[in-house]
């Protein structure tokens, strides 16, 4: 699918994790970098093994655990 290669999934809604699953077969296996913990709880709902949660239900805060979690591979 078009999502294919992706280092990771951005989440800021449970809303979007469970219209991203609905609309795509994806590798649960990349992590999946939510916005907050209500966000995560559905994140793991849906299959996702590696879940990470941002400092602030902030964008910037979100980029930044993104970048972490990338650079830690």
């Amino acid at each position: 699918g078009e999502l294919e290669g992706a280092a990771a999934f951005l989440f800021t809604s449970s809303s979007t994790v469970s219209n991203l699953c609905r609309a795509d077969a994806i590798d649960r296996t990349n992590p999946a970098v939510c916005i907050g913990p209500v966000t995560a709880r559905t994140a793991d709902e849906e299959g996702f093994s590696r879940i990470h949660v941002s400092a602030k239900a902030t964008i910037d805060s979100l980029l930044e655990k993104t970048v972490e979690v990338l650079e830690e591979g």
